[in-house]
């Protein structure tokens, strides 16, 4: 990141990678900070929660990658909740082209679907679930293959029920990095500038390694309000 000419503010959009590097918001918090004590006007934009694939009947799902699921993709969903609750020889069918395409090198669903960071999202939605809460933990206590387990979840709620595949801000399985980012002086949240609002304090949930007994708050200021990292 480089900002040049300190009459030019500059914004960064900066998630947590999920697998690539996944301690760089540092680096670039850290030059944010230097570049606005040299007189730069940065803000790295930050979220406040994870940037998540949803996965379900109603949207896109690991039976997508399977070719038995053209017999069937172009039902409409309460017809394909039907052909998948009532047919084990297909359910066996998908299940085993699930596996094989999970282990294909460089294949979307082992990519960006991995077991072990897909959570049923639930209503109300959890957007901080816990590692035994995964598909990869849950399905291991129930002794099935994971990918029974999602084939069984995505016929929840009569196949409305969602998957949550978190692929950015969630590396260390909490949003203690996310808490961390938005608490830094230079980083209001993407979603909190791009609103707008006024500078006001916003509760924040505390990261499990926080005090729970009370709401974090923090200061986010608005685009049009000066930040201590704005000279």
């Amino acid at each position: 990141m480089r900002a040049r000419g300190g009459d030019r503010p500059t914004r960064v959009v900066r998630p947590e990678p999920e697998r690539q590097r996944p301690e760089a918001w540092r680096e670039l918090l850290h030059a944010a900070e230097v570049a606005a004590a040299a007189g730069a006007q940065v803000r790295p934009q930050v979220h406040a929660r994870t940037t998540s694939l949803l996965l379900g009947l109603d949207t896109f799902h690991p039976l997508n990658w399977t070719a038995t699921w053209a017999e069937i993709g172009l039902l409409p969903v309460a017809e394909q909740v039907a052909r998948l609750r009532g047919d084990d020889a297909l359910r066996d069918r998908i299940v085993g082209e699930m596996i094989e395409a999970a282990a294909a090198e460089g294949g979307v669903i082992g990519g960006f679907m991995r077991p072990e960071r897909m959570f049923q999202l639930g209503d109300p939605p959890d957007y901080e679930p816990r590692p035994e809460a995964s598909v990869a933990a849950r399905a291991a206590a129930a002794g099935i293959s994971p990918w029974e387990l999602v084939y069984d979840l995505l016929l929840v709620n009569d196949g409305h029920e969602l998957l949550n595949a978190p692929i950015l801000n969630y590396s260390d399985g909490n949003l203690d990095a996310a808490f961390e980012m938005l608490s830094n002086r230079c980083a209001p949240s993407a979603s909190a500038t791009a609103a707008r609002t006024p500078a006001r304090p916003a509760t924040r949930r505390a990261p499990r390694s926080c005090s729970r007994t009370g709401p974090v708050t923090a200061t986010v200021p608005s685009s049009g309000s000066r930040s201590p990292c704005t000279r």
